[in-house]
């Protein structure tokens, strides 16, 4: 699917889409300078949102050396994952009418892995994601909570009523 994704980069709108995408996520999430993103980006401006989006996989990551931030870019994507080969050259012409829509494709995928990220550390999504409100077809549903959460608030209920009986019988 992600050569289909890069493939689908080539289409200006997706590309607009996704550039819109990437700026709301990053102001969302902090990123200081989300106001100023111009695209496509300096290799300035990719490595700051590149390293703002791993630090959502690994609070560890640091930014990248400049001398050699093209190897140290598809070695961090081969780290994280990243389904496709990404040559270095891409991130040595970030800007060009050629690279942009891999690059693109590379930022989208981050980004969608640091949304997850994001919305797991948001506890008021996590029974949203564990249990989703979804019909027999998997169609989402406009109702509060979903069977699924029901049953397991039961579930945790009963299992606690059991945890009393017994200590109180023990």
């Amino acid at each position: 699917a992600i050569g289909t994704k890069k493939e689908m980069m080539n289409d200006k709108n997706i590309q607009r889409q996704t550039e819109s995408d990437l700026v709301n996520f990053c102001a969302q999430q902090g990123y200081e300078r989300s106001g100023s993103i111009t695209f496509p980006l300096t290799s300035t401006e990719f490595k700051l949102v590149f390293a703002f989006l791993v630090r959502h996989l690994d609070r560890e990551y640091q930014l990248i050396n400049p001398r050699n931030f093209p190897e140290e870019v598809c070695k961090t994507l081969r780290e994280i994952g990243y389904p496709a080969h990404v040559s270095k050259q891409t991130f040595q012409t970030l800007g060009t009418q050629h690279s942009w829509p891999s690059v693109l494709a590379v930022l989208h995928y981050v980004m969608g892995r640091a949304k997850v990220i994001a919305s797991v550390e948001d506890h008021s999504n996590l029974h949203k994601i564990i249990f989703p409100n979804r019909d027999e077809d998997g169609f989402e549903e406009n109702s509060e909570e979903s069977e699924e959460l029901i049953m397991h608030e039961c579930f945790i209920d009963q299992f606690s009523y059991l945890v009393d009986y017994f200590r109180i019988c023990g």
